[in-house]
């Protein structure tokens, strides 16, 4: 998977299409949830891409949530940083407080931003206690990061 990823930035450059990374610490949530809108709602401007320092499997419950909006993400697998160490972006932007602790070196890019999001499991699991599914959270977040997200990249 990684030559697929670094084939798909070089063919965004190549297009002319800026590029933007998001990072996190698991790449299973967050920066998949920032990808996907990304890539859905500015793929004609932008083409996002998003890795974490310690990749995690996307969860079916995110599958099933991003699926409620018309975003199919179910072949996603998380990425280390590191697949990206030779690739230069346009932004690159950290969605959590752990990745500035885990990772000192992110991709070279042009500009860096950090805008952070709640955990959802760290809040699904204070507030819900024992709980079934983590679709309440994810949705919560989905619809939260859609809001803050399209604000920035209508700016970007």
């Amino acid at each position: 998977m990684p030559d697929k990823e670094i084939a798909r930035h070089q063919a965004a450059k190549d297009s002319g299409i800026k590029t933007i990374l998001f990072v996190c610490s698991g790449n299973s949530i967050r920066s998949q949830i920032a990808e996907s809108l990304v890539n859905h709602f500015f793929g004609r401007e932008w083409t996002a891409f998003s890795a974490g320092t310690m990749p995690m499997p996307v969860p079916k419950d995110l599958v099933l949530v991003m699926h409620e909006i018309g975003i199919d993400i179910s072949s996603r697998k998380g990425k280390h940083v590191s697949t990206f160490k030779d690739c230069s972006f346009d932004r690159v932007v950290v969605l959590c407080s752990d990745v500035d602790r885990m990772c000192p070196t992110l991709p070279d890019c042009a500009e860096q931003d950090r805008i952070y999001f709640h955990d959802p499991l760290s809040s699904a699991m204070l507030s819900e206690g024992f709980f079934i599914s983590f679709k309440p959270s994810y949705r919560q977040l989905r619809d939260e990061m859609n809001k803050v997200l399209t604000a920035y990249m209508k700016n970007a």
